[in-house]
């Protein structure tokens, strides 16, 4: 995924990541890990921000409800047949359906694929 992103804005020199839920997240040390090894990993530094739960709201907040509460009505509206019921099905959908937004997969196997860099 990363690399999807460095061949999409190839002066990228830092992710930021924003996320809330900050006790979660310190309970996890694959987190951390990944933090610490994220220049090494992928190639590219990093930065993870934590808000406490419910608190420093941003955009980003409002287009992933956003994007959910719409899928959720796709797949209510939809036949018994076509209802969006796995990550990859709704990845399908939204890429097809919401405009301005590039989304990115990543399955079962390109987690597999980077757990070797976790490792404790």
């Amino acid at each position: 995924m990363q690399s999807a992103f460095v061949s999409q804005i190839p002066a990228l020199q830092k992710v930021v990541y924003f996320s809330d839920g900050a006790a979660a997240h310190y309970k996890n040390c694959k987190n951390l890990t990944n933090r610490c090894l994220h220049q090494a990993v992928f190639g590219i530094d990093a930065e993870r921000i934590f808000f406490a739960t419910s608190h420093g709201k941003s955009p980003c907040n409002g287009i992933g409800g956003t994007i959910k509460r719409l899928v959720a009505r796709a797949s209510l509206q939809a036949t018994l047949q076509n209802q969006l019921l796995t990550p990859q099905q709704m990845y399908v959908w939204a890429n097809k359906n919401i405009a301005g937004i590039h989304f990115f997969y990543a399955g079962k196997d390109d987690i597999e694929a980077h757990r070797h860099c976790l490792v404790e």
